[in-house]
């Protein structure tokens, strides 16, 4: 079973470097600093705490419904991506069944996956060629495989394979499920392929969490075939999405412009951090959507503790087979001069 390493501030950790978390400045998460969006609190504060949730969270279903133009049965909801991906996993993946990751890449769906008993094959994009995936490689491997999952943009490269390429290789797989992480897509410079239409073997899934700074929440949403649909749904608890969640989920299909504004002023703190990295001699990868992969000539997990020490926290990207990279993500001004404040300490000790 792989390990489960995440980005976000450890309690743990903090306490043996007595730091208070209020003190620490994350960089190494990729939410929405600019949320969350005021609107979906409010949804949030009126949820009725004292009734059982909608068990075929219809509201939020026919809400997103007309968002991407589907029919509501086309549709699930749940508690951030990683609870829809154990669900689609569990939907997908037979004992025995082969699965092609490609990566590097998030690894919930992975442990997911292993979870159901699957037989998990990798396939590594190469930092010679900046992390592109190579499609018709992927095609060729994962022909006959129950599912292939692809990050887009994907986690931690940033990489993005355009709508058009998503069409060619999921025509390419038949039965293959081509399960299509999309969780950065709506930050990110292609945000407005989310609605576009793809063949009936891709399954989209999107984290709200992230659009909307709703981490603690946990809201996510999964586009597919009605009948994969009625698959996940059928694996998964009767009420296995709270109140609480529901009804942001059904607020924010109705603020798809906070994200859109949101994106603008993220895409110049993007900018912003690359330029910042680039005076101190880093050379960040391009990146579609909020975060930089930046190689390093040394250990990631070294830097990560240094800069720890001095109140700003990054990825260590040594979990995604990327030792000598971290990730950072678009934060505003204020953290920039705390993080460029931190990584000069450093160099200069």
């Amino acid at each position: 079973m792989s390990e489960r390493v995440h980005g976000g501030i450890d309690a743990r950790e903090l306490a043996r470097l007595r730091l208070d978390a209020c003190d620490v400045v994350d960089f190494s998460v990729n939410l929405n600093p600019y949320g969350p969006c005021d609107a979906v609190l409010e949804a949030v504060r009126r949820a009725p705490l004292e009734r059982y949730p909608d068990p075929h969270a219809r509201a939020a279903r026919a809400a997103w419904a007309k968002v991407f133009g589907r029919a509501s049965e086309e549709l699930a909801v749940g508690h951030g991506a990683s609870d829809l991906f154990w669900a689609i996993a569990r939907a997908t993946c037979a004992p025995g069944a082969r699965v092609l990751i490609a990566e590097p890449t998030f690894s919930e769906f992975t442990i997911a996956a292993q979870a159901c008993g699957a037989e998990v094959q990798r396939l590594y994009a190469r930092a010679e060629h900046g992390f592109r995936f190579d499609l018709a490689e992927l095609a060729r491997a994962a022909r006959g495989a129950s599912a292939l999952y692809l990050c887009s943009p994907n986690n931690p490269t940033g990489e993005h394979v355009s709508v058009s390429q998503v069409r060619e290789l999921a025509q390419a797989l038949g039965r293959t499920w081509l399960v299509l992480d999309q969780s950065f897509l709506g930050l990110s410079d292609h945000a407005e392929e989310a609605c576009a239409e793809l063949p009936s073997n891709v399954v989209q899934v999107r984290s709200l969490t992230k659009e909307f700074a709703c981490a603690g929440l946990r809201i996510g949403l999964c586009v597919a075939a009605a009948e994969l649909v009625a698959r996940i749904e059928a694996v998964r608890p009767t009420w296995s999405t709270s109140s609480l969640a529901l009804a942001a989920l059904e607020a924010c299909a109705s603020e798809l412009a906070f994200v859109r504004a949101s994106w603008l002023r993220m895409r110049a703190d993007r900018e912003a951090t690359c330029e910042l990295l680039r005076m101190r001699g880093y050379a960040p990868l391009p990146s579609a959507t909020a975060y930089q992969l930046v190689p390093l000539a040394e250990e990631a997990h070294v830097l990560r503790a240094d800069l720890l020490r001095h109140g700003v926290l990054v990825r260590d990207c040594a979990s995604f087979g990327l030792p000598r990279h971290m990730r950072v993500a678009a934060l505003p001004v204020q953290a920039r001069t705390r993080f460029a404040a931190a990584l000069d300490a450093v160099r200069s000790a």
